[in-house]
Formats: structure tokens, C-alpha cells, sequence
């Protein structure tokens, strides 16, 4: 069964909402992400390796998102990239 996006972010922000405020549960998280998020409802495929890395005020992740199969127009480029955060955003604002 796939999990709904919208759920998956539901789930999500409950267990980043409890990291922030359990240091416990956030060292548990980072050191065993799949272990965690599937105690917490989140459905994560077989074979699925998980690296979780927190964005500090001088560490800012960016996902390389894998590439999608066949030609993409500018316009679904553009659509792809809509979202992700400028270099204003670094460093939390």
C-alpha cells in the first residue's frame, strides 16, 4: 500500500515537531531514521536507505532529486525546481 503524500507529510511534521523537542527522540532519529518513522506510521519501501541531516544556521541541505526518465520541457523543469529554496534562503533567513 502506498501512503498519501498528504499523510506522509501529516506523519512527518509530528515527528520533526517531537525532535525538536525530545533530544532523545532526535538522536534516535538521526542514528536509525527507518526505524523510527515506521514506529511512527511512516511507510518506508523495502530497500529504501534514509539519511536524515539537520539544517543548522551554517549547514544547509539540498537534495539532488534523482532524474526523471525521457525529455523534459522548460516548463517542467521549471515546475520541478519550484519549491526548493534560493540562496537567500540559507542560513534561515
Amino acid at each position: 500500500m502506498v501512503q498519501k503524500k498528504e499523510d506522509f507529510q501529516k506523519k512527518w511534521a509530528k515527528v520533526v515537531a517531537k525532535a525538536w523537542s525530545d533530544p532523545a527522540f532526535k538522536k534516535r532519529l538521526l542514528e536509525n531514521p527507518k526505524e523510527i518513522l515506521e514506529s511512527n506510521g511512516l511507510e518506508i519501501p523495502e530497500g529504501t536507505r534514509l539519511v536524515i541531516n539537520e539544517n543548522t544556521k551554517t549547514n544547509f541541505y539540498l537534495t539532488l532529486p534523482e532524474k526523471p526518465k525521457g525529455e523534459l520541457s522548460e516548463e517542467k523543469l521549471q515546475e520541478i525546481a519550484a519549491g526548493h529554496p534560493g540562496p537567500s534562503s540559507f542560513g534561515g533567513g
